[in-house]
């Protein structure tokens, strides 16, 4: 009997019995594969075979031998040699149901994450602190991404034994093949799978992208602060100036006839110039708000020709000069006006612009709002009602009825107080009135040429009759608290609500379903494609 390393001939007589068994003659050398007799081994039926190393009869058959390493193991896919086929495998039962259940869990998941959101929306940060909403948030989202990460792999690791079914490959590629369910990225470095496993490098894309559904889904709840209101009845400051009192702390009373403005009425004047806005403390908290109406004074100022004002002296060292002048109503009052130029350059003795003002008695609809940086008043509307003027010697008598006008008076005079006089390129000449250069409206420049600058003077001068008439306001509300009047505050109650932005997360989860989906689907085509063989 001859024998090889790998092979050795099977010979059976057809004398041998059923009962026999075949003896094993081991080579003595070690390394050496062992030599095997089959003995008294019949085959039943109509006449026998004899299998011997010299010749095969057309019924013989050869038996191919493994080494003696594995010798004994059986193999994964046994041949018979009286089959034509391999015996086919079963897919087992995990690799069939990851799968489907885990994109079940990741859209489960991923509702369980937009409902709970949605549940937070809008409601204040009371309900659930943030730091766990945003704890919740992130684990949704990464609980997600573990899921429908397993099924995408485990579809991906069908379609690596897929590939290795019917391509060929080196080592280097099938080990970057296999590395693709942990280390994707080598899986792009190999060329060999560019070219014979295009499939699953695209696979092993998806599983790069799909842990990016968890970056952006958390985002998507976010707290923001939301302002609602309440219209509630408050007490607020009248308005109300006829009272004698307020004649006495605004006017200086001569004889029972107003003689000039209170200096206290004059220092309120000169915080208005210098762009303090008057302010009285909120009948309503830190945050509302409230409209009212009062009468005050306002200038109704318009330009005209410089050339045309020879009443108003400009000397070559001068900016700005002001003057006021009496005219006759046809009431018989007379109202003083606010006449002014000024060289808008800051070039001292050359007056290019010029204003007429008129005094009106006006009614303003204000708003006032207090917030966290404290008030805010807005003239929303004015209406004026008729010129405002005094009787020819200018003395107001103090009675029931004309203490309105007596304030009134003490307020234009301490404006036009602070705006009248000259403002010169010098410290010399006479009547110069400094106090000019502290208002909005005048900007001190660098230049020894041009020390001061003009900008915007007719809303400027428009704006300080306005703030000192609210300054007014601001007074009796500190004199006599008491004075009120009912109004409608609004309140302002901000709060931190949840905010929910679902079309980043349902984007995000559903493109990442999709890619789940897909890569199932080939998963299942190469379990039980025609090219199906064993999965993991």
């Amino acid at each position: 009997m001859a024998s090889s390393q790998y092979n050795s001939r099977v010979s059976l007589s057809s004398s041998d019995t059923l009962n026999q068994t075949p003896s094993f003659k081991p080579y003595p050398q070690p390394g050496n594969h062992s030599e095997i007799e089959l003995q008294g081994l019949v085959e039943k039926g109509s006449g026998g075979h004899t299998y011997n190393t010299a010749g095969y009869p057309s019924s013989s058959y050869e038996v191919a031998q493994t080494p003696l390493s594995s010798f004994g193991k059986p193999s994964t896919y046994p041949t018979s040699p009286f089959a034509g086929e391999p015996e086919k495998s079963r897919p087992p039962l995990t690799s069939i149901l990851y799968m489907p259940a885990f994109l079940l869990a990741a859209v489960g998941v991923a509702a369980a994450h937009h409902f709970f959101n949605r549940y937070l929306h809008s409601k204040t940060t009371e309900t659930i602190p943030p730091v766990w909403a945003i704890r919740a948030g992130t684990a949704a989202a990464f609980a997600f991404k573990t899921v429908v990460a397993v099924a995408a792999g485990t579809a991906y690791v069908q379609r690596m034994w897929a590939t290795l079914r019917k391509r060929t490959l080196t080592v280097e590629g099938i080990d970057a093949l296999f590395g693709g369910a942990s280390h994707v990225q080598n899986v792009f470095l190999s060329g060999e799978l560019w070219k014979n496993a295009k499939l699953s490098l695209l696979m092993a894309f998806w599983l790069l992208i799909l842990p990016l559904s968890a970056v952006f889904t958390p985002a998507t709840l976010t707290v923001i602060n939301s302002t609602s209101n309440n219209d509630t009845q408050c007490a607020v400051p009248s308005g109300d100036i006829n009272n004698p009192a307020f004649a006495n702390q605004f006017a200086v009373i001569d004889n029972g006839f107003y003689a000039r403005p209170s200096p206290l009425l004059k220092r309120a004047a000169v915080q208005v110039l210098t762009g303090q806005e008057p302010s009285w403390p909120s009948p309503c908290g830190t945050n509302c708000s409230y409209n009212y109406q009062f009468q005050g004074l306002s200038l109704n100022c318009s330009e005209e020709d410089p050339e045309l004002t020879s009443e108003i002296s400009f000397g070559q060292t001068e900016l700005y000069n002001a003057i006021t002048m009496d005219r006759p109503d046809e009431t018989g009052l007379y109202v003083s006006y606010l006449r002014l130029k000024w060289s808008s350059k800051g070039v001292p003795g050359f007056a290019d612009s010029a204003l007429f003002c008129v005094p009106w008695i006006t009614t303003f609809d204000v708003a006032v709002n207090y917030n966290n940086s404290g008030q805010q008043i807005t003239i929303k509307n004015s209406k004026k009602e008729t010129f405002f003027g005094k009787p020819e010697s200018g003395a107001l008598p103090i009675s029931m009825g004309e203490v309105t006008k007596v304030v009134f008076a003490s307020l234009m005079d301490s404006v036009y107080d602070n705006l009248k006089g000259t403002l010169e390129s010098t410290s010399g000449g006479t009547g110069t009135n400094y106090q000019i250069a502290l208002s909005e409206f005048v900007e001190q420049s660098g230049s020894q040429q041009q020390l001061y600058q003009f900008k915007d003077v007719k809303a400027g001068i428009e704006k300080i009759m306005i703030q000192s008439s609210l300054s007014i306001m601001s007074l009796a509300a500190k004199f006599d608290p008491k004075l009120q009047a009912q109004s409608t505050c609004t309140l302002l109650n901000n709060t931190l609500v949840y905010d929910y932005k679902p079309f980043l997360l349902l984007v995000s989860y559903g493109a990442a379903i999709a890619i789940g989906v897909v890569s199932a689907v080939i998963g299942f085509q190469s379990i039980f494609g025609p090219n199906k063989g064993k999965p993991i």
